[in-house]
């Protein structure tokens, strides 16, 4: 927090807070919480690695506005009271180009310098990029792998609101949900047929909905 007006600010609301400087927590406090949090992590997974029959891996790439990139690495496992674990294993800089090799390269280093132990069946998700999938499939540390599933629903619905007819029910659906909750009057209406009819109001409303894109389909 800088500024004149930050520290006017947390001193009036809290005379004994004492507002660190930009300089205190860049170069003493956020360290030591990394490193505390590194020998915690640490500690726990020298305890749950050799229990381990395997691990599932993720890992992504993103890049800033400014091109700067980034990728990641992190482990999920069951521990032996079978509670789920996930870690960041590694979020590091990533210059090179976004090759199948270099992606597979990057990968390696970061899973071997995890020390899992040898017989571990190691396990690779990925979303359904191609770069993403070779560096998976040819990497030597990775036994399976798999493509995310959120990927895939996420690229079949792109798809799907790309066919016009989808296009134009969609839009005609969002136009009868809008219209429905912004008018009490219809609102009630649609309540009270709820009421005659001994029928839940959302199993109504869907009907209602489905049998107006039907008619407006033809089908």
């Amino acid at each position: 927090m800088t500024g004149c007006f930050s520290y006017r600010l947390v001193e009036s609301l809290n005379p004994r807070v004492t507002v660190k400087s930009k300089s205190a927590l860049t170069k003493r406090m956020l360290p030591l919480l990394k490193r505390n949090l590194k020998e915690a992590m640490d500690k726990l997974l020298a305890k749950d690695l050799p229990q381990l029959g395997g691990v599932a891996f993720t890992s992504d790439i993103w890049s800033s506005r400014a091109l700067n990139s980034y990728i990641s690495l992190t482990m999920h496992y069951v521990d032996k009271d079978w509670k789920l674990r996930k870690f960041l294993m590694g979020c590091s800089n990533f210059d090179e180009r976004h090759t199948a090799v270099e992606i597979g390269q990057k990968l390696d280093r970061m899973i071997e310098a995890i020390n899992l132990p040898s017989d571990s069946s190691l396990t690779m998700v990925t979303d359904g990029g191609s770069n993403m999938v070779k560096a998976a499939k040819e990497s030597p540390n990775i036994h399976d792998h798999i493509i995310c599933l959120c990927h895939i629903i996420s690229n079949s619905l792109k798809e799907a609101f790309e066919v016009i007819a989808v296009k134009e029910a969609v839009t005609m659906l969002k136009d009868l949900a809008a219209c429905t909750h912004k008018s009490l009057q219809r609102t009630l209406e649609i309540k009270k047929e709820c009421v005659e009819r001994g029928s839940e109001y959302t199993c109504l409303l869907i009907e209602y909905l489905v049998n107006t894109f039907l008619s407006y389909t033809g089908r």
